[in-house]
């Protein structure tokens, strides 16, 4: 009876380490970056939500979509309006591949904005993203990466200065971090706990069981798919860490 106890004392030992061990070893969630799933681009909530969302006073607030033309004059005008008053929106731009331009949101956003940084993956032969430009120009003008400039709206670190990159040289992105290492919220999870300090992204992200995202990547040895979106914050989440 004695060894059978004791045994059973060795087992719950050992599985209690191993259970520690699971823990220390597990990646949190990550408590700088949120996202805000927004599915329908309505911009008269869009507009509204803005201010939700900035009145929690975060850091920077990025729109990870294009507002490339003028729909309702009174909703723009409100929505304009907004992005100028918070001074913390900065919004994506693209690069045109067939002019090698550099493509963002129409003037009339674009003018009231803290700043637009730029998506600016490659893809390699086997249809893979591996690389970003941080600091790319046109024949017209320069931009910024979108990962970089959220990440230096949070916080100038050594390795997000400007003069630490040369004009259209690619960067090798480390995918390290999944769609469930980051807090994606919808309307009905706004707190300021959730928001305060924080770099929020507004982006279309479906995040259930059977999610498909828009580009392959390599996450841990493992060939998946996933959004735009994700890929910017693994960029900020390396830029910050590093």
């Amino acid at each position: 009876m004695k060894q059978a106890f004791i045994f059973l004392f060795i087992c719950m030992q050992l599985l209690s380490c191993h259970k520690s061990a699971e823990n220390k070893y597990a990646s949190p969630k990550d408590t700088t970056i949120v996202f805000f799933n927004i599915k329908v681009h309505d911009r008269n909530a869009l507009s509204k939500f803005i201010m939700e969302i900035n009145d929690l006073n975060p850091k920077v607030i990025g729109l990870d979509f294009f507002l490339d033309s003028l729909k309702d004059s009174s909703v723009d005008s409100m929505l304009a309006s907004n992005i100028r008053d918070s001074k913390k929106v900065i919004l994506a731009a693209r690069i045109n591949y067939e002019t090698n331009l550099i493509e963002g949101s129409h003037p009339f956003f674009t003018q009231n904005t803290k700043g637009e940084g730029l998506i600016s993956y490659l893809i390699d032969e086997n249809n893979k993203i591996t690389d970003y430009i941080p600091l790319y120009q046109d024949s017209k003008r320069q931009m910024i990466s979108f990962p970089n400039d959220l990440a230096f709206a949070f916080k100038v670190t050594p390795n997000n200065r400007i003069t630490n990159f040369t004009i259209n040289k690619p960067q090798r992105i480390e995918i390290t971090k999944g769609i469930e290492y980051f807090e994606i919220l919808d309307k009905n999870s706004i707190s300021s706990d959730n928001v305060k300090d924080k770099i929020v992204i507004f982006s279309a992200l479906d995040y259930n069981e059977d999610f498909k995202g828009e580009f392959t990547v390599e996450l841990n040895g493992n060939e998946v798919k996933l959004p735009s979106a994700i890929i910017t914050a693994n960029i900020i989440h390396e830029i910050l860490n590093d």
